[in-house]
């Protein structure tokens, strides 16, 4: 943030189109993704409030055999 410089982790939230939030802070780990196509975007909000929300990135899952 140009203001804030780095923000706060539990201000950093990371989301699935098809399962909704997977977390918080500046690092994502995920090992229970479903199956499937799923875009995935950061968003962000600085001290005022202010939200901004990253370009989705395309993450394909594969079925386990």
């Amino acid at each position: 943030d140009l203001e804030d410089k780095a923000l706060a982790e539990g201000n950093l939230k990371w989301t699935s189109d098809r399962q909704g939030d997977l977390g918080t802070g500046s690092k994502l780990v995920v090992r229970n993704l479903e199956p499937g196509e799923h875009e995935i975007r950061l968003s962000a909000k600085d001290k005022n409030g202010v939200e901004g929300t990253s370009a989705p990135i395309t993450v394909t899952i594969q079925e386990r055999n």
